[in-house]
């Protein structure tokens, strides 16, 4: 359980980096234990009741970006030869829930290499460490 607490905290925070620490863990935890988000996809089943420690437009934003609209899923394919490049027109492929697979991926953040979480925490660029 832990570590889907740790992957909303991360994902609460990306989307709204103005949040304090302590909101961002409320969030984080009611959502797992209270809600019983389980995993990453199980966050486009959450509702604006579910978010009540947020204000209204911090609710909108994380349920904009939890829940893609189908737009989201279609992606253009590249053209096969260099003739078909100059086409103004894209085929388009739809595309299977690409986070689907995702829902129980977990990072372990608490292996890595100290000065990777330091060049991280930091907000710089990891270079070889």
């Amino acid at each position: 359980m832990e570590c889907i607490v740790e992957s909303i905290k991360l994902y609460v925070s990306s989307v709204l980096p103005h949040l304090p620490e302590e909101t961002v863990n409320s969030v984080s935890t009611r959502l797992a234990d209270e809600i019983g988000v389980i995993t990453i996809s199980d966050l486009s089943l959450v509702t604006s009741e579910d978010l009540i420690d947020l204000k209204p437009i911090d609710r909108r934003k994380l349920l904009r970006v939890w829940k893609p609209s189908e737009t989201q899923n279609v992606l253009p394919t590249v053209p096969e030869s260099h003739s078909d490049a100059s086409s103004s027109r894209q085929d388009e492929m739809k595309v299977d829930n690409p986070t689907e697979n995702w829902g129980t991926f977990c990072i372990p953040w608490k292996q890595m290499p100290v000065k990777l979480m330091s060049a991280l925490e930091a907000g710089e660029r990891p270079t070889h460490l």
